[in-house]
């Protein structure tokens, strides 16, 4: 009976839980105490952190083989005792309690016992509305006296754009438009609060200049970011490695790799989270500056030793041949790390964009930020180590392109 639930969390905080595509990011610390309400497929990426709380799952649409229409809402299905565990967005749960509508889910999993099935007369609805919306309404009918709204993306920022969770992929879906302005007259009065989950980012510096780490990157706008560091390692693969793996261990999603002399601008982790979503799911290593598979030099970037500033026309995101060491961007679900025969301190971005194709994809982002590097543009010339490494780069990925940033062109 439905009314075991009246008025079950009194004076509590309801979270309800969308399909936005920053559900991917969503974490434990996302949730206080309080019942959670999750919209279809979202139940999968919930279930999955092992929450305390009382969890339901709102599944009011029903499965793409019942017998229904437009004008017609239906919940009988022929196939009702061959449900398997998802039909349409449909996702059977492993433990949550299912709530569904009388007019179109009634028959789905009908031999999951813990279930409510809801009319919508019952929740105070004088017509069919949104799962979002039933979701407020189940919330006050179980006495609850404020909202949380996680992951509903496209009433925060507008992207409409859906997480599907078990398949790791976003798909493009329907307007919501008509659904964001009836929001506001359910929650009136209410205490509400919209959350949108993002990757966690964190930088790892290797440095050997204190001074130039403490003016420049620590004047930098990474607010909110965690900046690991390790002073004059061996080699830099070594260095590098020691970071990836505290960043790891710190829960980050992404570890930017940067130099102790890189200024990024207020603008800069915004744009960069913005590029990232564009990339494919395989993407492993991403830079701001680069060349592309041809060997053109591609980026939008400023280094400040140099009077010129490479601002290519390129289209981004766009794959690449090598990255500039000053900035390497790491999805860390990759699991990539650098060989360690790689010694010295070039070559490091090369590296990283073959391996990274090897593992799945290399890009160059539009990200703009500028390098106060101290070295000036025109003193630098390769040394013994350097044409070492690129000899053992050469063996190590036979037939591959070897490009590097500072090797340019009479005509780049």
């Amino acid at each position: 009976m439905l009314d075991d639930l009246k008025n079950k969390y009194p004076g509590q905080t309801i979270t309800i839980v969308g399909k936005g595509c920053s559900l991917q990011y969503l974490k434990k610390e996302h949730f206080v105490p309080g019942p959670v309400i999750t919209i279809n497929e979202a139940i999968l990426t919930v279930e999955s952190l092992e929450l305390a709380n009382p969890i339901y799952s709102m599944q009011k649409d029903g499965g793409d083989r019942k017998k229904s229409s437009t004008n017609n809402l239906s919940a009988d299905c022929d196939y009702s005792n061959d449900c398997s565990s998802e039909c349409r967005a449909m996702r059977r749960p492993k433990k949550a309690t299912l709530l569904l509508h009388e007019m179109e889910s009634k028959y789905c999993f009908p031999d999951y016992s813990d279930r409510y099935v809801f009319d919508l007369k019952e929740l105070g609805l004088p017509g069919n509305e949104c799962s979002i919306i039933c979701a407020i309404q189940f919330g006050k009918f179980m006495g609850c006296n404020g909202f949380r709204f996680i992951s509903f993306d496209a009433h925060v920022t507008g992207d409409t754009q859906i997480y599907v969770p078990g398949k790791q992929e976003t798909v493009k879906k329907g307007d919501y438009e008509s659904q964001i302005p009836k929001i506001k007259q359910y929650v009136d009065g209410y205490n509400v609060e919209w959350i949108i989950p993002e990757q966690k980012i964190a930088f790892g510096c290797m440095i050997n200049d204190m001074k130039r780490f403490d003016l420049i990157l620590k004047g930098s706008n990474i607010e909110g970011c965690q900046c690991f560091t390790i002073f004059d390692p061996d080699t830099a693969t070594k260095g590098l490695n020691t970071l990836l793996d505290i960043i790891d261990k710190s829960g980050a999603e992404i570890g930017i790799l940067t130099h102790q002399d890189m200024y990024y601008k207020q603008h800069w982790l915004p744009q960069v989270r913005e590029q990232l979503k564009k990339l494919p799911e395989d993407w492993v290593i991403a830079g701001i500056v680069g060349k592309d598979e041809k060997g053109i030099l591609c980026g939008r970037f400023h280094d400040m030793s140099s009077p010129l500033w490479i601002i290519s026309e390129h289209e981004f995101p766009v794959r690449c041949s090598c990255i500039d060491e000053c900035t390497i961007i790491v999805n860390m679900k990759s699991g990539f790390r650098f060989e360690e025969e790689l010694i010295g301190f070039d070559l490091y971005g090369t590296y990283a964009c073959l391996r990274a194709n090897e593992m799945g994809s290399a890009w160059i982002i539009d990200a703009w930020a500028e390098h106060y590097c101290s070295r000036f543009w025109n003193s630098w010339e390769p040394d013994k180590t350097f044409m070492k490494m690129w000899k053992w780069i050469y063996n190590r990925f036979p037939g591959k392109r070897l490009e590097s940033t500072v090797l340019v062109g009479e005509d780049q």
